[in-house]
Parts: C-alpha cells; sequence; structure tokens
C-alpha cells in the first residue's frame, strides 16, 4: 500500500499532467470533444485526465502526445504556465501556495465518498 506522501506526490503529478494536457490542446486547438473522440474517451474521462483526478497509465501517454502533436518527452516535459482550467474551488484561492494541500484534501473527501 502506497503512503500518504507517496499518494500526494502522486496527485501532484497527475494534476500537473492534466494542466500540460490541457495547455497542449488549447495550443493545438483541439477541443475537448475531438480530444476525447480520438482517444476513445468519455467528456467525463477527458476532465478526469485535465483535472488529475486519475493517472495515466505510461503507455497512454504516447497515444495522448500522438493526438496533439508532440512527443511523449514534449508531453511529460512539459510545464504549462496556466492552472486548470475553470474549476470553481480554484478561482477563490487567495493564498497560492495553499493551492495543492487544498486539492489533496479535496481529491482525499472524494476518494472517501466514493468508498461510501
Amino acid at each position: 500500500m502506497m503512503s500518504y506522501e507517496g499518494r500526494l506526490r502522486m496527485a501532484n503529478v497527475g494534476r500537473k499532467h492534466g494542466a500540460s494536457v490541457y495547455a497542449l490542446m488549447q495550443k493545438a486547438n483541439i477541443s475537448l470533444e475531438d480530444f476525447s473522440k480520438a482517444m476513445g474517451y468519455s467528456a467525463r474521462d477527458t476532465w478526469n485526465v485535465i483535472e488529475g483526478k486519475v493517472i495515466v497509465p505510461p503507455m497512454e501517454f504516447k497515444k495522448i502526445a500522438e493526438v496533439l502533436g508532440t512527443t511523449k518527452k514534449a508531453l511529460l516535459d512539459y510545464t504549462p504556465s496556466e492552472t486548470i482550467p475553470e474549476l470553481q474551488y480554484m478561482k477563490k484561492i487567495e493564498n497560492p501556495e495553499n493551492l495543492d494541500l487544498i486539492l489533496d484534501l479535496m481529491d482525499e473527501y472524494v476518494e472517501c465518498r466514493e468508498v461510501l
């Protein structure tokens, strides 16, 4: 079983990759619908990737990179200057240093609710 710190690191990696996917979608002018269709994802699955709620399997990054017109390495190394789009809770955070902590707590809450 992964430690709490390990889960937090994985969640942060997931959010970073999701923000990268979204930023590269925008740069390539690829709509959510077109990306979802190309990947074989539902729109909800795509948002889960973008929001970092799921960890994308390493093999899937190659296909994502192809759809976005880039390489797997460029996708994984990309550092977006933007945050994840249109998330209501991100608009109300006054201290950005607390963002990861708040998102981690929200992820833990969602996981607990799903178990119940």
